[in-house]
């Protein structure tokens, strides 16, 4: 049979406790957590408003909405962020996050407190006050407006971990075929030159080293131009499975990883036109518009979707 364990053992013997208080705005708060930082809280909102804003520098908050409906502020790149959740939703917060939520007059949450913790991880600050004069700002009104989020269990889960984390892979995958291409560009033309017959086509096929040397900056510009539309069609359906907004394009990784890997197959084609004894800078003129606005249309569509989301 199953052992009741008193609260007084499970404080001194495991480090768990039990604390329930009635806050400043109303709400109830049913705790149950341990010395590392970790809990959990079921929260009934009596009035409705806003808490307390903080961040974690490592405790994730998992809250799960049991009814009524929430809104979830968060700082992001210097803009607030805010987000609607009802009945049965689930989302999880980001570590150094300054987040805040609002609970609709009768709501209640559960709320998880996990990660890797060693001790309460609850912080507030001079920004963190800041924050919370600028959410505090936003009428019952405005909240209410808000859109509900689509629901993001079970199947969505399951979607964003999967695919998410395959089109990750792919992204990252993508700059080391097209270094290897480009790479291999270099070699192949430096093999051409300076053998006599490469490959023992220069006599068969009656072809100048120039040709051969173009043909071959032809296949491999071409592989990189498709490198880069396929880099850029990973990242746009990733965007979809986003579940937080992307950061500004000049610190993306995934956008200067495009850019490099397009700027690969441009200067290959630049090469090319050179070979073939084209002027090189009346080239470079005419292909660099062409080439920022493909760069310009990608990040539009990508970020033109999440933006939509």
């Amino acid at each position: 049979m199953s052992e009741c364990i008193e609260s007084e053992i499970a404080a001194n013997e495991h480090g768990i406790a039990t604390c329930h208080e009635r806050m400043k705005n109303g709400e109830l708060r049913f705790r149950l957590r341990k010395l590392d930082g970790t809990a959990y809280i079921r929260t009934e909102s009596t009035e409705g408003g806003w808490q307390e804003s903080h961040y974690h520098k490592e405790v994730l908050e998992t809250y799960i909405v049991q009814n009524g409906w929430i809104v979830y502020a968060e700082l992001r790149d210097d803009r607030i962020i805010l987000s609607k959740y009802a009945d049965d939703q689930i989302f999880t917060t980001s570590p150094g996050i300054i987040h805040n939520v609002y609970l609709s007059p009768g709501a209640t949450i559960h709320t998880v407190k996990h990660g890797k913790c060693s001790h309460p991880d609850r912080n507030t600050d001079d920004l963190t006050k800041i924050f919370d004069e600028k959410i505090r700002g936003t009428s019952i009104e405005e909240l209410i407006e808000i859109r509900v989020r689509e629901p993001i269990l079970d199947v969505k889960i399951q979607k964003y971990n999967e695919e998410y984390r395959h089109f990750d892979n792919l992204i990252w995958q993508l700059p080391n075929w097209s270094t290897a291409t480009f790479a291999l560009s270099v070699a192949g033309i430096s093999y051409i030159y300076q053998s006599e017959n490469p490959l023992g086509l220069s006599k068969i096929l009656y072809l100048s080293k120039e040709l051969m040397a173009a043909t071959l900056l032809v296949l491999t510009s071409s592989i990189l131009l498709v490198y880069s539309h396929a880099l850029f069609r990973f990242r746009f359906h990733q965007s979809r499975l986003k579940a937080y907004r992307q950061t500004s394009w000049w610190m993306s990784a995934s956008t200067w990883l495009n850019i490099l890997i397009t700027a690969e197959a441009a200067f290959l084609v630049l090469l090319t036109l050179g070979i073939l004894r084209v002027n090189i800078l009346i080239a470079a003129i005419v292909l660099s518009p062409l080439l920022i606005g493909i760069i310009i249309t990608r990040e539009h569509k990508i970020r033109f979707r999440l933006d939509d989301k």
